[in-house]
Order: structure tokens, then C-alpha cells, then sequence
């Protein structure tokens, strides 16, 4: 994967174009025969004054201001279940089980002898986002949905130690699980905020851990949550249901279903791939969600994806990203794409409409439009602000909205072009190509992967794998991309975008000034000839802008040892000096860099093997905001003798 050379973060949120806290439960028992003959009493509800309580972060209160969770410590008190210090094991609970339920037995149930089967029933509160026009959580919509696939415990009342039951325990598809237990025993159920699974040949391993605010990679315990006292009288089926914490206006109650929300989504977009067909090992997932994730520089001031983990906001009256499924799935698709693709986006802040560096055009498009596809609504949405009560929606269709500057580099046309190619719902003018989705599966985990080791990922790399996935449909396909004004005029599309002619000039900024470098995407150079003029410009604004770093490629036909030599041939607006930078890659493998201190030049020597390689290029003093204007070196590559 890219290495992270310049230390940035991927996956940031789009901006908006103009607990493990005491988590609380309530029980219903429902009327069912059992087999000792007992009676149940009718279905009662349980007074959620008097809650369940969850264990699996050391009894930490809820968020902070107003709206936060409150925070109680009654009922267990049992850390241990959560711990992510051991990756064979994130919690104590569901793992190795073996059979056999304690000996011990409890009298105040009125049995002695013979065992029940109790069964769960576990559910959690999804409160939708919604735009009609204003956006927000609408709470008076929330439904129940199933804890789906996740990792439950049983404990002891009296030891509050877990009970091994036969076999790992987990809820179904359903949100059920059943356990045999032994009559008059006083025992709880801890739901984990935990997934392993399986479907077709796609496998996942999840786990919503709280980080409490913080940022930094640590051993966080599991979000779970722990029930009230059930004593086993025969058989019995329970209900637990994970409310919101929302109530009268405000976050009264702990937000239990949060955890749960995000877990089911993540699961959710594993079922979709595996409708595709396409065989994935999804490598382990951690998600960490907290009513202290705030969007800020104290914590970890947006939900993105960085290392095989997802970092949710849940600051309430602030940003909260738990109900946003558009959000979660973007970030998800960054780490599928990361695991298991190629994508060689430098990350960090991105406007939807904004010429951006292609590469993270490309990896925030794709991400954005994917989680519209999988979702099945078009209309990405995000909630913030006071009561979850503001945000924005973006229409992943095409529209007759006009874009200012469309094209390769705009993030919101490659979102439409992306789900117009792939969504088998549009046909908006009736001569659109719909790629099935095991197509596109082999798009991007086969053909992409595959290609010329020569270039970084773009929007021009997809639709190069499309079409060679189905060279069938390449007309309709450069039609469909000529509507965004990507492509346009091009008979064939190669991964380096050759031929493109949108410059971007359709971009102005507020003093009327365009960006002079969009062009070529990429450029070449050769060992052993003349050097060639590179430029960059900061009009757009820094640091992933477009034309702020430019795209070379090159290759290489024996094995060896070569210099790349980059120097300054001009001063600049500021006058200033500049700091040339280089970073070497094939395909998303860092292969070597110059990134000294130097002023006006950087020199290096790489031992390549023969193959096709890219490099990025860039003024790191342009980037980084102590230079200004336009910078430009002289880069040549020469065999070391």
C-alpha cells in the first residue's frame, strides 16, 4: 500500500458543499411455554430507569455537553470482556467455548434440576437520516433492526464470571441466539459489539471498539452492553432491545445502539460483495466510535480510514457520524479498496467541487459512489450540528444541475460517472451502460490491480479496466464519461489519461486566476536524455490541490542503479527557495524517495529492477504554504556507471 511519506491521513470526510459509556438495555419477556410446565406472565417491559448496563469500558460515563450520555455505574462493573491488546482475541466472550453449564444452581427461581433453553432476541435502535429538504436524524422514524452475527456472552450473577457455553455463541441473522442453561440459575447476556462471519466466499472480522476521544493506536476494549438479572425457569425467549439514548429532545439516556448501528452496516457491506461472487478474505476491522470523537485537533477530528481501521465521530449537538451510513460506508470502501484494490490517494481535506490531485479525485469519488450503490440510495447525506439537527446531501446521479469545473479531477463527477456506470437503476437518457456488479468486482480487485505498474490510480484507470473488462460497451462507456466531461474526444482511454484536454480552465478562483499545470496528467522521462521541465502552482490551494504535485512516468530496461536528480530552475513569485521532493513508486509500492532538507535540489540513487515506474514530484516549501506561486525543476533520470 502507499507508504505514508508525508504522514497524511486518507479518507477524510467530504466537506459540505456550499463506550464504551454505561450503555443501557431494555427486556421484554415475552409469554412462552416452557418445558416444565411453568406459566410465564404476560410480555412486560422492564423500566429502562432501572437499565441493564454494559461492562465493556470500565463503566465510562457517556459524551460530554449537553446531550451527552449520562453516566452511571450500577450493575456490573467486569472490564475484562473488551480488550483489543491480543488479535487472536478481542473479547473474552464467544471464543473457544467449551460445553457444560456451572454446577452451581440457584433456588429463588422455584426450580431445582432439568435445564432451559434460553433464547434472545437482540435488536438496536437505527434512527434514519433524512433530507425533506432540511437534513437531520429523524428520531421519531427510528426503527429496530437485528444484532446481526454479533459475539454474545453469558454470566454468572453471583461470580459475574462468563459461563462457557457450548461452542462460540452469536446472533443469527435475526439478532437470535439460543444456550441451554440450567434451571434456577441467575444469570446476564453481554452483546459484544464484535462480527465474524461468513457468506458465499466472503469472510469479515469486526469489532467497534471505544477509543474515548482519542486518536492514538492503543488497546481499546469493546463496546458491549450487559443485561438485567434473567433467572432460568425452563425454557424462555427474552428481548433486548438497544435503544438510542434519545429522548424528549436531547441524548438522555446512554446511546446504546450506536455500536450496534455501525457493526450492522459493516456487516452489510461485506453481504454485498459477497453477492458479487468474488472470493475476499476480509482482513480484520477495527472501528472506533466514541461519544468523545470530536471533530477537532484534541481528538480525531474526522471520521476517516487509515491501517486496516475506521475512526467515527460521535460528538452530539457537534458531529455524529453513527446514523450516517453514507459516511460509513465511504470509509469502509477505502478500507476494502486498500485491502484488497489499488489506490494511491494522498488523502486529506477534499471539496466536492474543487479541482483536486487525481489520485484523491479518484479514491474520495469511487468511495462516495460505491456507498450509494450499496446503500441503494442515491442521496449521500450527512448529519452535524445542534440536536443532529443540520447537514448536507449530495445527489450521486447525474443531474441537470450544472457543475462549475467538471471533469478528471472534480470529485462530484467522478461520483456520477462512477455510479452511473455501475447502478443498474440509471438510464437517464436511455443509451446508458450498467457494468453488473461481478464485473465490477473483477474491475477492481483483478483489472486494476493488474495494470501498468507505471502509473498511480485515477479516474483514467478505471475506465481503462472497464473497458477491458467489457470491450463491448467501450463506446457507450466514453459516452457516459464524455457527459462529465472526462475523456472527451478520446476514441480510447489508456491508464495515463493521454489526450485528455480538459485544463481545468473552466476553474476560477475569486481574483479570475486558473491553474496553468493541469496538463499532461502525466509526463515522461527517459534515462540518458535531456532533462524535462516539471511545474507546480498553489491557485487551487494546497496540500492535494490540483497541480500541486505532478505525475511522471518512466522505465527501465535493465537492471541497475540510477540517479534521479530534481532541481529548481526558478525562484517563484515569493522568491523564495524551494524544497524539490520526489517519491518513486511501481504500481502502489513506495520504492524509493528524496525528501532531504535540501534547498533547489534533490538527488538520490534507487536500484531498480527493469519495469515500468511513476513518480510524484512537488516543492515541499509550495505545499506546505512557506512558498508561493508557481515552482518548477529540471528532472532527469541517468544510469550510475
Amino acid at each position: 500500500m502507499m507508504g505514508d511519506v508525508e504522514g497524511m491521513n486518507w479518507c477524510l470526510k467530504i466537506k459540505e458543499p456550499i463506550v464504551s459509556v454505561t450503555l443501557a438495555a431494555v427486556m421484554l419477556l415475552s409469554a412462552c411455554g416452557g418445558s416444565g410446565g411453568s406459566e410465564q406472565s404476560p410480555a412486560t417491559q422492564q423500566s429502562s430507569s432501572n437499565p441493564a448496563t454494559s461492562t465493556g469500558s470500565s463503566g465510562q460515563g457517556g459524551g460530554s455537553g449537553a446531550g451527552g450520555s449520562s453516566d452511571s455505574s450500577s450493575g456490573s462493573s467486569d472490564s475484562s470482556d473488551s480488550s483489543d491488546s491480543n488479535d487472536s482475541s478481542d473479547s473474552s466472550g464467544s471464543s473457544d467455548q467449551s460445553g457444560g453449564s456451572d454446577s452451581s444452581q440457584q433456588d429463588d427461581a422455584g426450580q431445582s434440576g432439568g435445564t432451559g433453553t434460553l433464547t434472545l432476541s437482540i435488536t438496536y435502535e437505527d434512527v434514519p437520516a433524512v433530507c425533506d429538504p432540511g437534513c437531520r436524524l429523524n428520531y421519531s422514524g427510528s426503527l429496530f433492526r437485528p444484532v446481526r452475527f454479533a459475539e454474545v456472552e453469558i454470566i454468572d450473577a453471583t461470580t459475574n464470571e462468563k459461563i462457557e457455553a457450548i461452542g462460540p455463541l452469536r446472533t443469527d441473522g435475526e439478532g437470535k441466539v439460543s444456550v441451554e442453561l440450567e434451571n434456577g440459575r441467575t444469570v446476564m447476556a453481554r452483546t459484544i459489539a464484535s462480527s465474524k462471519g461468513q457468506l458465499g466466499g466472503v469472510s469479515w472480522d469486526i469489532g467497534v471498539f471505544d477509543n474515548q476521544g482519542s486518536s492514538a493506536i492503543a488497546a481499546y476494549p469493546l463496546h458491549s452492553v450487559v443485561s438485567q438479572e434473567i433467572v432460568i425457569e425452563a425454557d424462555q425467549q427474552l428481548m433486548i432491545q438497544l435503544g438510542s439514548g434519545w429522548s424528549n429532545g436531547s441524548y438522555t439516556n446512554p446511546r446504546v445502539s450506536a455500536p450496534f448501528a455501525i457493526l450492522d452496516q459493516m456487516v452489510a457491506n461485506s453481504e454485498f460483495f459477497a453477492g458479487t461472487g468474488f472470493p475476499l478474505e476480509l482482513p480484520k476491522l477495527r472501528v472506533h466510535w466514541s461519544t468523545k470523537n470530536r471533530p477537532d485537533s484534541s481528538s480525531i477530528e474526522t471520521s476517516f480510514y487509515a491501517n486496516q481501521s475506521l475512526w467515527i465521530l460521535g460528538d452530539a449537538n457537534v458531529d455524529t457520524d453513527e446514523f450516517d451510513d453514507h459516511v460509513l460506508v465511504h470509509e469502509w470502501i477505502h478500507y476494502l479498496l486498500d485491502s484488497f484494490s489499488i489506490d494511491t490517494s494522498i488523502g486529506g481535506p477534499h471539496g466536492l467541487e474543487e479541482p483536486l490531485d487525481a489520485r484523491v479525485a479518484y479514491s474520495e469519488g469511487v468511495a462516495t459512489a460505491l456507498s450509494c450503490l450499496i446503500l441503494g440510495d442515491p442521496s449521500y447525506r450527512d448529519i452535524f450540528g445542534l440536536s443532529q439537527g443540520s447537514g448536507f446531501d449530495v445527489s450521486c446521479e447525474r443531474e441537470a444541475i450544472p457543475i462549475s469545473a467538471p471533469g478528471w479531477f472534480s470529485e462530484i463527477s467522478v461520483i456520477r460517472f462512477i455510479y452511473d456506470l455501475f447502478d443498474s437503476q440509471s438510464n437517464e437518457t436511455g443509451e446508458d451502460v450498467a457494468i453488473a456488479p461481478t464485473a465490477m468486482a473483477n474491475v477492481l480487485f483483478e483489472r486494476m490491480v493488474n495494470q501498468n505498474k507505471g502509473s498511480a490510480t485515477t479516474i483514467f484507470s478505471l475506465i481503462a479496466a472497464v473497458i477491458q473488462e467489457a470491450p463491448e460497451d467501450a463506446k457507450e462507456i466514453l459516452l457516459q464519461a464524455n457527459t462529465h466531461e472526462i475523456a472527451n474526444g478520446l476514441s480510447e482511454v489508456d491508464v495515463f489519461g493521454t489526450g485528455e484536454t480538459n485544463d481545468a480552465a473552466r476553474y476560477q478562483t475569486s481574483l479570475g486566476e486558473v491553474t496553468e499545470f493541469a496538463l499532461p496528467i502525466y509526463t515522461s522521462v527517459r534515462v540518458g536524455e535531456e532533462p524535462i521541465t516539471i511545474c507546480q502552482d498553489d491557485i487551487i490551494g494546497t496540500p492535494n490541490k490540483l497541480s500541486n504535485r505532478r505525475l511522471v512516468t518512466f522505465s527501465i530496461a535493465s537492471s541497475g542503479v540510477y540517479e534521479v536528480l530534481l532541481e529548481a530552475t526558478s525562484s517563484g513569485d515569493s522568491g523564495s527557495a524551494q524544497d524539490p521532493d520526489f517519491y518513486v513508486y511501481s504500481g502502489e509500492d513506495l520504492i524509493g524517495f528524496g525528501e532531504s532538507p535540501a534547498q533547489n535540489s534533490e538527488r538520490t540513487e534507487l536500484d531498480l529492477s527493469d519495469g515500468n515506474y511513476w513518480m510524484e514530484v512537488l516543492d515541499d516549501n509550495l505545499v506546505n504554504g512557506t512558498r508561493v506561486g508557481q515552482s518548477c525543476q529540471a528532472l532527469s533520470l541517468k544510469a550510475v556507471n
